[in-house]
C-alpha cells in the first residue's frame, strides 16, 4: 500500500509531465506561427513588391495559424495522424 508521501510524489510527477508537456506545444506553436507569419510576409512582399502594412500582417496570420495547428498535430501527436489514416482507409 502506497504511502501519503510516495501519493503525493506521484500527483507532482504527473503535474511535471502535463506541465512540460504544454509547455512543448505552446513552443511549437507559437515558433510555427512566428516562423509561418514571417515566411508569408516575406512571399507576399517580394511577389507584390508591396511595402509592409497592417493588413499584410493579419492575412499571413489567418494563413499561418491553421498550418501552425496542423503540423502541431503530426509532429506532436503522432496518433492523431495514424487514427485519421485509419479511419480514411476503413471509410473506403
Amino acid at each position: 500500500m502506497k504511502n501519503k508521501k510516495q501519493m503525493k510524489d506521484e500527483k507532482l510527477s504527473e503535474r511535471n509531465r502535463t506541465t512540460k508537456l504544454i509547455a512543448r506545444l505552446l513552443e511549437f506553436f507559437i515558433i510555427g506561427v512566428a516562423f509561418g507569419i514571417f515566411e508569408d510576409m516575406l512571399a507576399i512582399t517580394f511577389y507584390t513588391h508591396e511595402a509592409f502594412s497592417l493588413d499584410m500582417l493579419v492575412i499571413a496570420a489567418i494563413v499561418a495559424i491553421p498550418f501552425a495547428v496542423f503540423s502541431e498535430l503530426i509532429v506532436d501527436h503522432q496518433q492523431v495522424f495514424k487514427r485519421f489514416v485509419a479511419w480514411f482507409r476503413n471509410k473506403n
